[in-house]
């Protein structure tokens, strides 16, 4: 699907249009009336939009205008610092989830939870 140029799939059940990310000869694309998933308006949208110049690309208006693609769980770290390894580094490498709020547990927002130390076998 490399010489793809033009994709019409209006009225689907697509949710994942990131194989469409890579793609650079894209002129007209139509996703209306799909159930896009986050990925799709945070990731793939940006991606599809700036590989592409000129395209005419037609999609829904992201359904949760609350998202905030910078931070999916709404705890006040970016996604880019949230890598999900459960130990904390640093304020670039937190190891929270970046689809919890609270990766912990403890009824705080992990931005709220600030540097956090465990102390195992004490």
């Amino acid at each position: 699907m490399t010489d793809l140029n033009m994709l019409v799939a209006a009225g689907n059940q697509i949710v994942d249009i990131s194989p469409l990310s890579g793609m650079t000869n894209l002129t007209l694309v139509d996703l209306f009336n799909n159930p896009l998933n986050r990925e799709a308006y945070c990731i793939s949208i940006p991606l599809i939009t700036s590989n592409n110049p000129g395209i005419n690309f037609t999609y829904d208006p992201n359904p949760n205008p609350s998202l905030d693609c910078n931070d999916y769980d709404g705890d006040g770290l970016r996604n880019t610092v949230e890598t999900n390894t459960g130990i904390f580094v640093n304020e670039d490498d937190t190891g929270t989830d970046l689809d919890n709020a609270d990766s912990d547990g403890d009824r705080m927002t992990d931005g709220d939870s600030g540097n956090s130390v465990v102390i195992l076998n004490w």
